[in-house]
């Protein structure tokens, strides 16, 4: 059987995505790495035991969220 096992969302900044997806709608914190000062590898998922999860990525200006033409 086939799954992901992770998907990224742009959220505006990390707090506003754990603000929003833990805080509002009780999602888990399932790990929070500092990368550096900017960067974070912060993984969420609706449970803890929840064999997706969800991967929360900061928008940048001209950063590699942009679309390509």
């Amino acid at each position: 059987m086939r799954h992901f096992y992770a998907f990224s969302l742009l959220v505006p900044s990390y707090q506003a995505g754990l603000d929003f997806y833990v805080g509002v709608l009780g999602f888990s914190v399932i790990k929070d790495h500092r990368i550096n000062a900017h960067k974070r590898w912060l993984v969420i998922a609706p449970e803890a035991e929840c064999t997706t999860n969800i991967i929360l990525a900061k928008a940048t200006e001209g950063g590699t969220n942009k679309r390509h033409k």
